[in-house]
C-alpha cells in the first residue's frame, strides 16, 4: 500500500510539474519553432513542417513538445504551413492522431508582430485538415488546444 501511495505521489509530482513549468529539464526551443507547454502555444512558419507530441492527461492536453520525427503516431500532431501561388496565398495543413476531435485558436503574426484572430475547423479525429488564406502569412501562432465534446456546438464550426 505504502509504494502505490508513494508512486501515486511521485506520478501527481510530475504531472504538476510538467504543466507548471512545461518541462522540468529547462531544455530551450528553437526560435524557429517556438513551443510552449506552459502556454500551449506553437508557431508555424512558412514552408516548415512541425511535428508535436502532445501529453494529454484526463482527457485534456498536458503538454506539447517539438520533435524532429514522428517516433509515435498515436501521440503526434502534424503542422504544414506553406505557401502557393507564388507566394500569393497560404495553406495549412494539420493531422489529427486522437481519436476526438481537436480544436485550437489561431492567430495571423504580421511582420510587425501584431496578432490577427482567423477562424479554424476542428480536426476531426484521425484526420486531417486543411486551412486557406488568400495572402501572405509570415508566421502562424496556434494556441488554446482542446479536445471537443461530442455533439459540442463548435464540433462543425469554423470559428475562432
Amino acid at each position: 500500500m505504502k509504494r502505490s501511495a508513494a508512486m501515486d505521489f511521485r506520478t501527481t509530482c510530475l504531472f504538476l510539474c510538467v504543466v507548471t513549468f512545461g518541462a522540468c529539464t529547462g531544455n530551450q526551443v528553437s526560435p524557429t519553432s517556438q513551443i510552449s507547454s506552459r502556454y500551449m502555444s506553437i508557431s508555424v512558419f512558412p514552408n516548415q513542417t512541425v511535428f508535436v507530441e502532445a501529453t494529454v492527461y484526463d482527457n485534456k492536453f498536458a503538454s506539447l513538445k517539438r520533435v524532429d520525427s514522428v517516433s509515435d503516431p498515436n501521440i503526434t500532431m502534424t503542422f504544414r504551413f506553406f505557401s502557393r501561388d507564388g507566394g500569393k496565398s497560404m495553406t495549412l495543413n494539420v493531422k489529427n492522431p486522437f481519436g476526438r476531435f481537436v480544436k485550437y485558436h489561431i492567430d495571423m503574426v504580421d511582420l510587425k508582430g501584431n496578432l490577427h484572430h482567423t477562424s479554424s475547423c476542428p480536426v476531426l479525429s484521425r484526420r486531417e485538415v486543411f486551412e486557406f488564406w488568400p495572402h501572405p502569412i509570415p508566421e502562424l501562432r496556434i494556441t488554446n488546444f482542446r479536445f471537443l465534446e461530442p455533439d459540442a456546438d463548435e464540433e462543425n464550426a469554423c470559428i475562432y
